[in-house]
């Protein structure tokens, strides 16, 4: 029990933790308004400084990184230069902009800090560990606040609850169906 702890709490201190909580920042964004920072801007830039402080000296790109990378280039550049015919130039260059940062981020930073097996582990505990938060979340809400309407964790809609919950049941199926196959062997 004192391992299952100990490596759940440095999972949380972990720069795929962090990373978790940026891909998943829409998701309960809404809880923190009262931040006057943008939540998933702040994560992006605290992941981006924790991957050149942390893992520049040690980081390797593969060959396959430099590959797909060029593909997003390539898909922004398409993104890009299909802005140029919207009706809303500026709702153009902002969803633009969105999509080579923050999309771009979440792409490339994927390739970037998971790198070993150790890091999948990281990822994927911290993806689960956010959905048994937003499990716990929609109990409660169901439990005390149910009005007859849609029930929601964490402050966002039901969609966006019920995606987090079931990719958080996913991977623990998953994991769940790997150990019994391995056990087989």
């Amino acid at each position: 029990m004192r391992k299952f702890i100990t490596t759940h709490i440095k999972v949380i201190f972990s720069t795929e933790f962090i990373f978790v909580l940026f891909l998943f920042s829409g998701r309960y964004k809404a809880l923190l308004g009262f931040i006057p920072i943008d939540i998933t801007l702040l994560l992006m830039i605290i992941t981006f400084a924790l991957l050149i402080t942390k893992h520049l000296k040690t980081l390797v790109i593969q060959k396959y990184v430099l590959y797909l990378t060029l593909l997003f280039a390539i898909l922004s550049t398409y993104v890009f230069a299909s802005s140029v015919y919207s009706y809303s130039e500026v709702q153009a260059h902002e969803k633009t902009f969105r999509f080579i940062f923050v999309t771009g981020w979440a792409f490339i930073g994927t390739l970037l800090i998971i790198k070993n097996n150790e890091s999948i582990y990281k990822f994927l505990t911290s993806i689960t560990l956010i959905a048994f938060i937003m499990t716990i979340s929609t109990i409660y809400n169901f439990m005390f606040f149910n009005t007859g309407s849609f029930i929601t964790g964490l402050g966002t809609n039901y969609l966006g609850t019920a995606t987090t919950i079931s990719l958080g049941i996913l991977i623990i199926y998953s994991a769940f169906l790997l150990k019994k196959e391995t056990k087989k062997v």
